[in-house]
């Protein structure tokens, strides 16, 4: 994975720039622009995501923990909203413990209720969650009740996805290839990859591609059983190239839905509320490429 997504303690949405104040999209938007692109993934070079209905369903639910988050944008200290955005690829960034309890809850309430659909799918977003909070988080700033109540869910995650490998395992339906460590292991650098064009082209709509946004995405998984990197690169306003091409089109535009809030800097959460809910919903065409 090219780059570290703040920890949904940390951000309830995305955040662009703009000339008079901020693009937000939410993650429940990012979500589906990432199924969109992994729907697509495959061609007679690049392996299918298979079990395909598990990998979608992954991608497609891997931000429901946001849902109570996505419509109620938070504000940093010095009132600009709070989010990710292009600054904080590539960086390793800080926990706030504010909150912590309550959105470790919120994840753990959301895993569940995909295992209960899906142990497959469920195994790949706690995947994700293992990967962003044990090795992508910066824990200085917790104290040390906050520190041993982090350990305490990641230690429960490790018994969570034992038994989700297990439930896998007894599973007829799912062919013995795909429930190896090996094919669950490529299945998740998918994920990541699907995850991180989303995200990239999320970052672009105000027409500048982030400078981070070239690059290499992790091996992908090819029809021959080896793995190779995907060289990902902006040739234009919201258009990232792909080379080698893992998709089944020769180019795929998509739509994406944003709100823009107009001023840098709020008062409150209320009114940077009241601007968010006031803000039309717009849609823009994104694309990716050969």
């Amino acid at each position: 994975m090219l780059h570290t997504l703040e920890p949904e303690t940390e951000s309830p949405m995305i955040r662009i720039e703009t000339q008079h104040g901020w693009w937000l999209v939410t993650h429940s938007d990012h979500a589906r622009l990432a199924a969109a692109i992994a729907r697509e993934w495959g061609n007679e070079s690049f392996r299918r995501p298979e079990p395909r209905t598990s990998l979608l369903s992954a991608i497609q639910r891997h931000e429901d923990a946001m849902h109570p988050l996505d419509q109620t944008p938070e504000i940093t200290a010095d009132g600009q909203p709070l989010g990710f955005s292009h600054e904080m690829l590539g960086k390793k960034l800080p926990l706030d413990g504010a909150n912590l309890d309550q959105n470790l809850a919120l994840r753990t309430q959301a895993v569940r209720l995909v295992a209960a659909d899906d142990p497959y799918a469920a195994l790949l977003i706690a995947m994700q969650t293992e990967h962003e909070l044990a090795h992508l988080a910066d824990r200085s700033a917790l104290t040390a009740q906050q520190d041993s109540l982090l350990d305490q869910f990641l230690d429960e995650e490790v018994r969570f996805r034992d038994q989700l490998r297990l439930e896998i395992e007894e599973d007829p339906f799912i062919a013995a290839r795909q429930k190896t460590t090996h094919w669950i292991g490529e299945n998740f650098a998918l994920f990541q990859a699907w995850d991180r064009l989303s995200m990239l082209l999320c970052l672009s709509l105000n027409g500048a591609a982030p400078e981070q946004g070239t690059g290499h995405l992790p091996a992908l998984p090819q029809q021959s059983g080896k793995a190779i990197s995907v060289r990902v690169e902006s040739p234009g306003p919201r258009h990232f190239r792909l080379d080698p091409w893992p998709l089944a089109q020769p180019e795929l535009r998509l739509e994406l839905a944003a709100r823009q809030v107009i001023g840098r800097q709020f008062s409150g959460r209320g009114t940077l509320a009241d601007a968010y809910n006031a803000a039309p919903e717009e849609r823009f065409i994104v694309r990716l490429s050969a």
